[in-house]
């Protein structure tokens, strides 16, 4: 047997020797990808070995057949470029007679690894487990368990996936969990529905801030609205000489509401708005990127991930990043910026979640599954929690145009009045949405809109909470 052979050989038993160590659990196909992804990619075959005393691992790398030197695998360059893909950990290589490459890589002690649990492939979520916090939202269930986070600490939320596998159902569980939790005075939601249909059960919720954007213009217009908003929190934080939300609701005598704003679909959008998605691109990065201390978070969603069409600039200011399964690794780096979601098991729901500054690698999770018939019942006890849907302060706006603007809503008139109370994005996204519920006569050129019975009726009930 040449020496090419007998080393082909001793690469097979090492390879057999792994699966029946102890460490198969800890390894998987990801190593070798992250391996590739770190520039290392001369490398096409890859065994590895428990050295169970030294606790290190070997990879023996065959290049026989690569067209490529082993000088060139040995050099120092690409040796920091395999460390770097591991994490930063310490490796040593080995020129083994010009045939194979070799790098051990330190290891933690046995008794800290544990062998991985199973994932659960259905998960119905219960509304009534949710654990103590503010703006608690379910992001799944790991191997040690449910696990849930704060909104004030995920910060603005980019989600991705191929269509069918737990996206939208993951977008809902998080919003009827949040809605639940907190009122209208405490939070409130603006929500950009590209396809027209999948958010309408939440049109008649208590917590909108806006009427929900159903094509690329009401988009436009809304996060304009938004990014208005965003600036007149600022302008009040200014008055009274605080940084944040949190600092202001302390400091204030009216509190301001968390602003969480849902974007579906977000390639499709942009897509459909050709000449304004430049601008369109703009505000979200604006949002993204300063909304967060105005109390202005967004959860953006896709199943079509582009990096052409959602740039760079706006994908690197989201803190948290959840990839479901995806077709291609391309569409895993946009979301996640690394590779992964594309090996995940096809199952609906299965997810792996990473949130910047709390963990080097993502979390693989199943997400929770909540049926249609749960998401109707919870949207109509959302509906139908007060005798009104009016806030204090909008009852009190409702009222001063009743008695001193005749029944008209004046929307410059009231942005007057209520200044410092009511910003002037907020009064004319009332307007829109209280026009579509009936509330307000149709806007007119030179007119203002006026007050129908049903507001009136509406003014009657007690504030909503």
């Amino acid at each position: 047997m040449d020496e090419r052979s007998m080393m082909d050989a001793s690469l097979v038993r090492l390879a057999q020797k792994l699966h029946r160590g102890i460490y198969q659990t800890f390894l998987n196909r990801g190593l070798y990808q992250r391996l590739k992804d770190g520039g290392t990619r001369e490398v096409q075959w890859l065994y590895w070995t428990p050295d169970l005393e030294r606790r290190a691992i070997a990879f023996i790398m065959d290049t026989g057949t690569l067209p490529v030197s082993i000088e060139k695998l040995t050099d120092p360059r690409v040796v920091h470029q395999v460390s770097t893909a591991l994490g930063g950990r310490r490796v040593h290589v080995t020129n083994h007679r010009g045939v194979a490459w070799v790098v051990a890589m330190d290891l933690p002690p046995l008794e800290s690894i544990r062998p991985r649990r199973r994932l659960p492939r259905h998960v119905t979520l219960d509304l009534d487990a949710v654990p103590a916090g503010r703006f608690m939202i379910p992001l799944g269930v790991g191997r040690n368990g449910p696990v849930w986070r704060s909104l004030l600490d995920l910060d603005c939320i980019l989600v991705g996936g191929a269509r069918g596998y737990g996206k939208t159902t993951f977008l809902f569980s998080a919003l009827i969990a949040l809605l639940q939790q907190h009122g209208p005075s405490e939070l409130q939601v603006a929500i950009i529905d590209p396809k027209g249909f999948d958010f309408s059960l939440f049109d008649n919720v208590p917590h909108l801030w806006a009427e929900r954007a159903t094509d690329a213009e009401d988009a436009a217009r809304l996060l304009d609205d938004l990014v208005a908003e965003m600036k007149d929190r600022g302008e009040q934080f200014a008055r009274l000489g605080v940084r944040n939300l949190a600092a202001f609701n302390q400091a204030a005598p009216e509190p301001l509401p968390l602003l969480l704003v849902i974007v579906d679909e977000v390639t499709d959008l942009m897509l459909e708005a050709r000449r304004r998605a430049a601008a369109l691109q703009r505000s979200l990065v604006r949002l993204v990127s300063k909304g967060r201390a105005a109390g202005i978070v967004l959860l953006v969603a896709t199943q079509n991930p582009k990096s052409e069409v959602f740039s760079t600039l706006a994908r690197g200011n989201f803190k948290t990043r959840i990839a479901f399964w995806v077709p291609e690794s391309v569409m895993s780096r946009t979301i996640l910026n690394r590779s992964g979601a594309e090996q995940l098991a096809q199952v609906q729901g299965r997810m792996l979640a990473l949130v910047e500054g709390q963990s080097q690698e993502p979390l693989e999770l199943q997400g929770f599954y909540l049926a249609d018939e749960a998401i109707q019942a919870a949207t109509a006890g959302l509906a139908g929690r007060s005798s009104s849907r009016l806030t204090e302060l909008e009852r009190e706006m409702v009222q001063y145009a009743v008695e001193e603007l005749g029944g008209a809503f004046d929307t410059n008139a009231l942005a007057v009045e209520f200044k410092g109370r009511m910003s002037r994005p907020k009064i004319q996204a009332l307007a829109r949405l209280w026009e579509r519920r009936g509330w307000l006569t149709p806007a007119q050129v030179g007119k203002s809109r006026r007050m129908t019975e049903m507001l009136l009726n509406e003014l009657q009930g007690g504030p909503r909470g």
